[in-house]
């Protein structure tokens, strides 16, 4: 282990209390003193559940796989702590139909869907899955269904 600087290659402690991995004088992996990894693109692959309310914020620091159980039409989805612009932050959600099912979500504006318009969700006790990648910090989410109905 070497200072609280990036060595040319190498390990070090920073500030933090982060160990970090470098090579070329830059970290390539980073160890938190909580246990988060950073691989240098926020790319973790943590699953946390909610439950949809009118309201729904997904908080995008926790991980990258969101499982929503759809008790309730969100007609406000917020993405928060998404990574600055120009680096690439992709998520995962899977929405859980309640036994109602029918359940739906009013996506912001900012959701680019593939065909240009948004899935309409399957039924009860139903999964659907949704991808959303994007590198402009949220500005533009693009997004894909990658299944439904299951």
């Amino acid at each position: 282990v070497t200072g609280s600087t990036a060595p040319a290659n190498g390990i070090y402690l920073s500030a933090a209390n982060t160990l970090n991995f470098a090579t070329n004088s830059a970290s390539r992996l980073a160890i938190s003193s909580t246990g988060s990894v950073d691989f240098g693109s926020r790319y973790t692959e943590l699953n946390t559940a909610s439950t949809a309310a009118a309201s729904t914020t997904i908080d995008c620091s926790v991980g990258n796989v969101f499982t929503v159980t759809m008790s309730a039409n969100i007609t406000s989805l917020t993405f928060t702590n998404i990574p600055a612009s120009g680096r690439a932050y992709s998520l995962t959600l899977i929405l859980q139909q309640d036994s109602s099912g029918g359940r739906s979500v009013t996506w912001p504006s900012s959701v680019k869907w593939a065909g240009g318009t948004a899935p309409t969700l399957s039924g009860a006790n139903k999964i659907d899955i949704v991808n959303m990648v994007t590198t402009t910090g949220g500005s533009t989410w693009y997004a894909v269904v990658s299944g439904l109905n299951f």
